[in-house]
């Protein structure tokens, strides 16, 4: 491991203790279940003017970042066409997308929608 992925991997986890909401998915492929805190972002959240990441038009109303290694499978299972759900403060969302494409790669984020 890298210099920078030691202080990355330290950086994420210190915003994660401090800002997280835990999550927990099982899995639909019968692994076991997966708990984890997440930095979650739902509609009820206040955006401010010039909140470049909120700002842009998402279809999803809610998505949730979390580090490489914490919900292993859940891109691939999403990829694949699997329904996904992950509950999150007692409510169940369905994982529509998870990106990569944020920072370095590691950091990924699902978009989701309420469970119905």
């Amino acid at each position: 491991m890298s210099r920078f992925d030691g202080l990355s991997n330290v950086a994420f986890k210190t915003v994660q203790s401090t800002f997280s909401d835990v999550a927990i998915w099982n899995p639909s492929n019968g692994s076991d279940q997966i708990t984890d805190k997440v930095l979650f972002n739902n509609v009820e959240n206040n955006y401010t003017l010039g909140d470049v990441e909120k700002s842009n038009y998402s279809p999803y109303k809610f998505w949730f970042e979390f580090y490489d290694g914490s919900f292993p499978g859940l891109k691939l299972l999403v990829d694949s066409g699997n329904l996904e759900t992950v509950q999150i403060n007692g409510t169940s969302y369905d994982v529509q997308d998870v990106t990569t494409s944020k920072f370095d790669g590691k950091n990924f984020i699902a978009y989701c929608e309420l469970h119905e």
